[in-house]
């Protein structure tokens, strides 16, 4: 597709093992850009991830443990056509 790309969402633990991924397709990412410096400043903090930890850890489908853990979205592929 000319204006779609693809994000993959991420749950990652502390020692780097991927918990949790699915890929998605998307037209538009939604990045703020109020009180920001510029564009990347708001891709950045799209991409920047959650941690998980306390009592909002992340329970490993593996082993039903509660884990300290990321969850990110990363931009896995870009269209041609970026509409910003």
């Amino acid at each position: 597709s000319l204006f779609g790309g693809t994000l993959v969402n991420q749950i990652v633990s502390k020692d780097g093992r991927k918990l949790s991924e699915r890929v998605e397709n998307f037209y538009v990412i939604p990045i703020e850009v109020k009180s920001k410096n510029s564009i990347l400043d708001g891709l950045s903090q799209f991409v920047e991830g959650e941690v998980l930890d306390g009592d909002n850890k992340y329970k490993c489908d593996d082993t039903q443990e509660y884990v300290e853990a990321v969850k990110r979205c990363c931009v896995h592929s870009l269209p041609p056509v970026l509409i910003l």
